[in-house]
């Protein structure tokens, strides 16, 4: 039946077809609809947009958990089907499309730890299409409340052992953090309890993978367990090796020393001798070995060293090559002082020469970076100097020529150390004055590098420079606070980076696990008393002397200090003035008042320096000056020239953006009331309430706080803003 139906559809298009080609030909512009069969055309016309409905959490929603995936519903009823691609989905006005999947008919939007829900109004916009090109748009209001949440972090999250981590207490808030417990090796055990918050650095010396928890506790007694995963991986044995003598007459017995280390212990040492693939010895407690060679030739031993844990090292290299020669061949023995070093090394050569037959050498050749080009000779003396200007391993090899034509070689080992530096003019950069941070980069040697700028989340949103052969000396590349596209980066916290060749092995030079961290305490300023209903708010003000990252709350004084909630939890702050801004609300926008027995209430601040290579952007839009008049509203008053009274509410805005209004009661938390002003201009702007709620109805009596957020085109989001305002009748 379906197969019958399908194939009357077609027919009845093919007619139409026809019929419309010939009515263009006789040059007829009325188009004319036919129906054969099945009915009328109008069964098969989609002119319904997609339905689309908030499924977990609802419409209007708290959301507390500030990780918490939005489910939604996509659906076309009438057949054509979504069009995925025509899919947009934006949160307070930012795509937020590469976070979100859909799936039948179903649309997730999973926040990610870099764009968790942020506490205040969140407005989901969703666009779609179907394949008939029908529209639909829903927009659907939550409030953000987190609750008390632990989300530990891990900097890095994995590395070889041994690895020293740093542990951030990151944690979502909506009372105040009593304290932060740490269990380092899942034993159950708290091994730290930190009333602070300050991050912990722990060093992990064994392969393994480790869950480390963070256990905080808020002033209500609420409790929240975190974890993390950090990954060490097992690192394979480090190896040098020396042959003394390296070279002969036969028989030849030569001696190998051996250091190797492990972090995990060494659990054999295997030596292939003659390089023929074959093992000749094989011990466990020691590489230390000896060898007699019976025959003439080079040979290139071969030393496997493998730890307890199976990861091994085969190492082969020039300095333990050993050369036989027939009876009566003299025997040559390099030095270098120092064999190791910062970069730019001076090494001092020196070789001897011991010929049974009494013979003397003609021509000295020195090749110090073991290329097969001879760099230096001289006929008179195996002593000479040279420099080094980069790092890395050199195999620098000696050659001797006798009176009589023979030739006699050695081999020595130069490890040449790195030697960096890194320093930044600035630890602040406010991208609104066009400032930008100078990051000073000190080379001891020669080396292909690369300066980049990771976000946080250990991103790169900006390579200064990439892969570029440098030579020891100072360098300075600025950052004008702008990723690799070009576009501001968001307003946080970024670090400096520098990347550099070793050895044939690239290296990472950050200051973020050695610097850093240092607490202090800024002194804050603010009036002994406010008035919010009268637009005199609690205006609390303070400084920092570098970029920090900031804990700030309110507490009772007199009361054994108690803490009353916390404005924010370790949010980075740029160095200079900042200001909080309190009408004497909870979080919830409810009016509190100091406890019996307490004399008012107490400002607590707790600054940690970022690392030496930290940058603070400050780019997030600013809201100031917020004001609402008047400060007592009868919102079903009329003027005398006949018009209700409303509110008007003023404040200066730096930059376009949107600009969402709430107004709880202050009395009860409720939120009565919200708006979403779209593409609000720069300025001086005002917004108007005529004192109703989003339902038409007039507000009761009693007091209400209004709020102001605003989020620029790019997501950096305002703090919040708070007045408070009377309702009388």
């Amino acid at each position: 039946m379906e197969a019958l139906q399908m194939k009357n559809r077609a027919s009845n298009k093919t007619l139409l077809g026809l019929l419309l080609f010939g009515a263009l030909k006789l040059g007829v512009v009325s188009v004319f609809l036919v129906s054969c069969g099945g009915g009328s055309s109008k069964d098969h016309v989609d002119n319904e947009a997609p339905d689309i409905e908030a499924v977990q959490p609802p419409q209007g929603s708290k959301i507390t958990d500030i990780t918490l995936p939005l489910r939604f519903s996509v659906t076309d009823k009438n057949g054509s089907g979504v069009d995925e691609d025509s899919i947009v989905i934006t949160a307070n006005g930012v795509d937020r499309g590469a976070e979100a999947s859909f799936a039948n008919d179903e649309l997730i939007l999973t926040p990610t730890r870099a764009s968790y829900w942020q506490r205040g109004p969140l407005d989901i916009k969703i666009k779609a299409m179907d394949k008939a090109g029908n529209a639909g748009e829903e927009v659907f209001s939550y409030t953000v409340s987190p609750v008390t949440m632990s989300l530990p972090r891990a900097v890095p999250e994995n590395g070889d052992a041994p690895l020293s981590v740093a542990l951030y207490p990151d944690a979502s808030i909506d009372a105040v953090i009593e304290s932060y417990e740490w269990d380092f090796d899942d034993d159950g055990v708290y091994d730290v309890s930190d009333p602070i918050g300050r991050v912990q650095i722990r060093h992990f010396n064994e392969p393994g993978s480790y869950v480390v928890r963070l256990r905080v506790v808020d002033s209500m007694g609420n409790e929240s367990i975190g974890e993390t995963t950090i990954e060490v991986f097992n690192a394979p044995p480090e190896i040098v090796a020396e042959a003394k003598p390296s070279n002969g007459e036969v028989p030849l017995l030569v001696n190998f020393s051996v250091q190797a280390m492990d972090n995990e212990g060494i659990a054999s040492y295997e030596w292939d001798f003659d390089g023929d693939g074959q093992i000749d010895e094989s011990k466990a407690n020691s590489g230390n070995a000896s060898y007699q060679y019976s025959t003439t030739g080079v040979f290139r031993p071969v030393l496997t060293v493998t730890d307890v844990q199976g990861a091994s090292t085969k190492l082969q290299v020039p300095s333990i090559d050993v050369r036989v020669g027939p009876p009566g061949t003299p025997t040559i023995s390099a030095g270098a002082y120092p064999s190791e070093g910062k970069a730019p090394l001076s090494v001092r050569f020196t070789a001897n020469v011991s010929d049974p037959g009494g013979g003397s050498v003609s021509l000295w050749e020195w090749d110090f970076d073991g290329d097969g080009e001879f760099d230096s000779n001289s006929p008179t003396s195996g002593t000479v100097n040279h420099e080094y200007a980069s790092s890395g391993i050199r195999y620098a090899k000696v050659r001797a020529t006798m009176a009589d034509g023979d030739r006699v070689e050695d081999v020595v080992r130069i490890n040449v150390l790195q030697d960096l530096e890194l320093s930044l003019s600035t630890d602040t950069i406010d991208l609104a004055r066009g400032e930008s941070a100078t990051i000073t980069t000190r080379l001891g040697g020669a080396s292909t590098v690369s300066v980049i700028i990771e976000d946080m989340l250990g991103k790169t949103v900006r390579t200064l420079v990439d892969n570029e052969s440098r030579t020891s000396g100072s360098y300075d590349d600025i950052w004008d606070g702008k990723d690799d596209q070009g576009m501001p980066v968001m307003d946080g916290q970024y670090r400096a980076i520098l990347l550099y060749e070793e050895s044939g092995e690239n290296r990472r030079f950050d200051l973020g696990l050695t610097t850093g961290g240092r607490e202090s305490n800024p002194v804050a300023t603010y009036p002994d008393h406010f008035a919010p209903f009268a637009a005199d708010p609690l205006v609390i003000n303070y400084s920092l002397d570098r970029a920090s990252e900031v804990t700030a709350f309110m507490g009772y004084l007199g009361a054994g200090t108690r803490r009353l909630f916390t404005f924010y939890h370790r949010r980075p702050q740029g160095r200079g003035s900042h200001q909080i801004i309190w009408n004497g609300e909870n979080e919830e926008g409810v009016l509190i008042d100091p406890p019996p027995g307490s004399s008012g209430f107490l400002v607590g601040l707790f600054a940690y320096s970022l690392p030496d290579n930290g940058i603070i952007v400050k780019n997030a839009v600013e809201i100031s000056d917020l004001a609402v008049a008047p400060p007592i509203m009868i919102p079903d008053s009329a003027s005398s020239e006949g018009t209700v009274q409303q509110s008007v509410l003023q404040f200066v805005l730096d930059r376009d953006a949107r600009i969402t209004h709430t107004i709880n009661n202050a009395d009860t938390g409720e939120e009565i009331y919200r708006k979403i002003h779209e593409a609000v201009a720069a300025g001086a702007p005002q917004l108007i309430w005529d004192g109703r709620t989003n339902r038409g109805d007039y507000v009761a009596p009693g007091n209400y706080r209004h709020g102001i957020t605003a989020v620029d085109e790019q997501g950096n989001k305002s703090p919040t803003l708070y007045t408070m305002q009377r309702i009388y009748y």
